[in-house]
């Protein structure tokens, strides 16, 4: 389990590392993010739903407070935690044919 779980990481860093510039780049990331993180998981049951809700709104009480700027440490911080969040529960499959500069895979 601890390779597996090790792998896992990495293979999230390495998504980020490759689709950071890409996804903060995309007008209303975070929603669009979040509305295809809901259509994977909707046939999830109710409780499984519900704890990744409060999971997000965990991340959302950290969001940046000032405007957007694709720069700045703080809004590329959310925006990892939000990819990673979409990660561990869709899977890279939550990114495809939406963001056509999105690498999916090493």
């Amino acid at each position: 389990m601890q390779s597996l779980n090790t792998r896992w990481r990495t293979s999230k860093s390495e998504f980020n590392q490759r689709n950071q510039a890409a996804a903060l780049a995309i007008p209303d990331y975070e929603g669009r993010l979040l509305a295809e993180l809901g259509e994977a998981i909707k046939v999830q049951t109710e409780e499984f739903r519900t704890f990744v809700s409060s999971q997000i709104k965990n991340v959302q009480a950290s969001k940046p407070k000032t405007p957007f700027a694709a720069g700045d440490l703080d809004w590329q911080t959310y925006y990892r935690t939000l990819t990673n969040l979409a990660l561990d529960y869709a899977g890279p499959s939550v990114f495809e044919g939406w963001a056509t500069n999105f690498v999916l895979r090493a």
